[in-house]
């Protein structure tokens, strides 16, 4: 509470319907989001690779193109 009382690093109510503010240990949101950004980076990478591999055994590289296109188009942001 002492951020909402400085007036930084809490978000408005009322900027929002419908909603319930629950506070559930999260100390460092910048570092969750962090996490969350590698772990998002790590299951690209991995679905490059798998797609890699599936174009050297099957011929999919048409597929392949247009699976890869959320990825080049930063669907992947956070």
């Amino acid at each position: 509470m002492a951020n909402r009382a400085a007036g930084k690093g809490y978000e408005n109510e009322d900027n929002y319907e419908n909603i319930r503010f629950k506070f559930i240990g999260i100390e460092n949101i910048h570092v969750m989001r962090s996490s969350l950004q590698k772990l998002l980076e790590v299951q690209i990478v991995k679905a490059m690779l798998y797609l890699k591999i599936m174009s050297a055994v099957l011929d999919i590289e048409p597929d392949r193109r247009v699976l890869t296109i959320p990825m080049k188009s930063g669907f992947n942001e956070v």
